[in-house]
C-alpha cells in the first residue's frame, strides 16, 4: 500500500492507497511507530509499505457492512524512486569589463 497521509499522533488513522483506491488504516505495529516517532523512518510521496494487514468486517446496527483495516506489522518500506535531475543547459556568459573613469583634476 502507498502512504498518502501518515499520522504522527498515536491513535489516529493513516490514509493509504492501493489498486482499489484510498482507504484508512489503524497501525498497531509499535516498533514501527516508535521508529517513526524517533525520526528513524521517514516518508516521501510514493513510498510503499508492505504489511501484515488484517481486515475486520461486521454489520452495524442498521445491517450495513462495515470494515476496519489494521496493520499488525510493517514488513518492508519501499521508497519511491527519486527522479534523476538532469543538468540544465548553461552557457557561461563573459563577465562585463569594469570601466573606470579617472577624474582629471
Amino acid at each position: 500500500m502507498e502512504v498518502v497521509k501518515p499520522s504522527f499522533a498515536r491513535g489516529y488513522k493513516w490514509t493509504v492507497r492501493d489498486s482499489r483506491g484510498n482507504f484508512f488504516i489503524d497501525v498497531e505495529d509499535e516498533p514501527f511507530l516508535n521508529q517513526v516517532q524517533e525520526g528513524k523512518i521517514s516518508f516521501t510521496k510514493g513510498d510503499i509499505l508492505r504489511t501484515r494487514l488484517v481486515t475486520e468486517t461486521w454489520r452495524d446496527d442498521s445491517g450495513a457492512l462495515r470494515s476496519r483495516y489494521v496493520v499488525k506489522q510493517v514488513t518492508e518500506i519501499v521508497h519511491a524512486r527519486k527522479p534523476e535531475q538532469s543538468a540544465l543547459p548553461y552557457e557561461e556568459k563573459p563577465k562585463p569589463k569594469r570601466q573606470f573613469k579617472l577624474d582629471d583634476d
